[in-house]
């Protein structure tokens, strides 16, 4: 049962580094999007590219961090009631 327990418990901090690692990729999307994203600018100035690889990878960071908090939570709730 210990062993079971001690697994369990680094699959959590795994999921939990993985996690940190998800809202940093996230928060760089953001930092991207909003230095690209000028409301002064021209609107056919606009990066479109780098704005729309931006949105990209900060939907797939915050998919992802969705699928982490409801493993996360799961472990939680079997590791301590």
């Amino acid at each position: 049962m210990n062993d079971l327990r001690l697994k369990r418990k680094g699959q959590l901090q795994t999921m939990e580094d993985n996690r940190r690692k998800c809202a940093t990729e996230a928060a760089n999307a953001l930092y991207i999007l909003q230095g690209k994203v000028d409301p002064y600018s021209e609107i056919a100035n606009l990066d479109t590219a780098s704005i729309k690889s931006a949105a990209e990878d900060l939907h797939v960071a915050v998919v992802e961090i969705r699928k982490l908090d409801e493993q996360i939570t799961a472990i939680r709730n079997e590791l301590y009631g």
